[in-house]
């Protein structure tokens, strides 16, 4: 089965769940649905604060939206940043959020599972063509900030 057909059925899958008391939607990376814990309200306050900051400083018809789902079947990944930067135009349908109109992703990252946010999406979003990535980090107050990274199978 090629990485497209496995993609497309798990996004089928996907497409068919409701996610468990407590869990998000489904994200999918290398070839298998990731579940996460949803977000407690420590992160949703970091995320409305970055929000809110963000939102004064961008251009005319750029905004920064929570929880978007954003794809890629070439690859096989479909990733839910907890923040995102993209035109408001970009938001106008019901389809994932293509890649290549994402600015910047964020990510707050969760006590239970740093090394998805450090490690596995470090990798996936540059390669998904998303050309700004922000991690910022709760639990000792730092952030970190990549770009130009390029696009990386």
């Amino acid at each position: 089965m090629t990485q497209q057909a496995l993609y497309r059925r798990l996004r089928q899958c996907r497409d068919r769940i409701t996610p468990p008391p407590g869990f998000a939607w489904p994200e999918i990376s290398e070839g298998q649905l990731v579940m996460m814990m949803s977000p407690r309200p420590r992160h949703q306050y970091t995320a409305k604060l970055v929000s809110r900051q963000l939102d004064a400083q961008l251009p005319e018809g750029f905004f920064t939206f929570e929880g978007t789902d954003t794809d890629d079947e070439t690859l096989g990944k479909l990733r839910v940043p907890d923040l995102v930067v993209c035109s408001g135009e970009a938001m106008q349908t019901d389809d994932p959020l293509d890649p290549h109109d994402i600015v910047l992703a964020i990510e707050i990252v969760s006590p239970s599972n740093p090394e998805n946010d450090y490690d596995h999406k470090t990798r996936d979003y540059p390669a998904m063509g998303i050309p700004h990535y922000l991690i910022l980090d709760p639990r000792d107050g730092t952030w970190t900030y990549q770009w130009g990274i390029g696009r990386a199978g």
